[in-house]
């Protein structure tokens, strides 16, 4: 069986709706390539009714949340790595 074409494109839109400026900043699809150990995306498929109907898909994230103000005014971001599940 031949392995499905995984569209990047249509996850990374996604993923700017699902964490919107300027609570959430630097969001990243980690994706593999030949020097990390980053798995693709997988598939997640709707297996109640007999077709296999894609949901979406499970993948690693890199964002940085917004936590508050310092002292001097200044926005403060802690970074969050996370797979999550990006419904298309």
């Amino acid at each position: 069986m031949p392995r499905a074409k995984i569209p990047y494109d249509a996850i990374r839109s996604k993923l700017r709706s699902m964490f919107p400026e300027p609570a959430y900043r630097f969001i990243r699809l980690r994706i593999p390539d030949r020097y990390n150990k980053i798995k693709a995306p997988t598939t997640i498929y709707d297996r109640t009714s007999g077709n296999f109907q894609t949901i979406g898909y499970r993948c690693d994230v890199v964002y940085e949340i917004f936590t508050g103000f310092s002292s001097d005014l200044r926005a403060e971001y802690s970074q969050v790595r996370k797979k999550i599940l990006v419904e298309i």
